[in-house]
């Protein structure tokens, strides 16, 4: 939240931006009550991705948009030496936290299991430079970047 509050305040949007911090699950939002979501990092933290995205689907507005990601199997998470498998493109990280990785055939599925088909996805892939306690050395990292936009009634 603090980066998010600093990139705000660096854009100067701050004034015009409502931060808050929810549960994916259970947001405790309005049904339509929201323009967009922006989700990133999250969902391939969670075992059940799904209750997430169909929270996200409740509190959208017709018109509105999700864009979020999820990691491939071709990001450096993968192969760092301090996470491990525990199942198919499961993992436990560094940290102790859940890791899941997707194809696009993965996500496809997923979306439809929540009522929902992507407007787009791209592979992104971006470097990242040396952490002080963890991955010290450059890293590159890889997503399934989607938009998902929720169909005016």
């Amino acid at each position: 939240m603090a980066i998010a509050e600093r990139a705000a305040r660096q854009a100067d949007i701050r004034d015009k931006t409502i931060f808050v911090k929810i549960d994916a699950f259970d947001t405790g939002l309005l049904p339509e009550s929201v323009d967009g979501v922006f989700c990133w990092d999250l969902l391939g933290h969670l075992t059940n991705p799904l209750g997430a995205l169909t929270e996200f689907g409740r509190i959208l507005r017709p018109g509105g948009r999700i864009v979020a990601n999820m990691w491939t199997m071709n990001d450096c998470q993968v192969t760092d030496p301090n996470i491990r498998k525990t199942g198919p493109k499961e993992f436990i990280d560094h940290f102790g936290f859940y890791c899941r990785f997707y194809d696009e055939g993965d996500l496809e599925e997923l979306l439809a299991s929540a009522g929902m088909a992507a407007e787009s996805v791209e592979v992104s892939g971006w470097r990242e430079p040396p952490h002080a306690d963890y991955r010290t050395y450059e890293h590159d990292h890889e997503s399934l970047v989607f938009t998902i936009s929720k169909t005016k009634a």
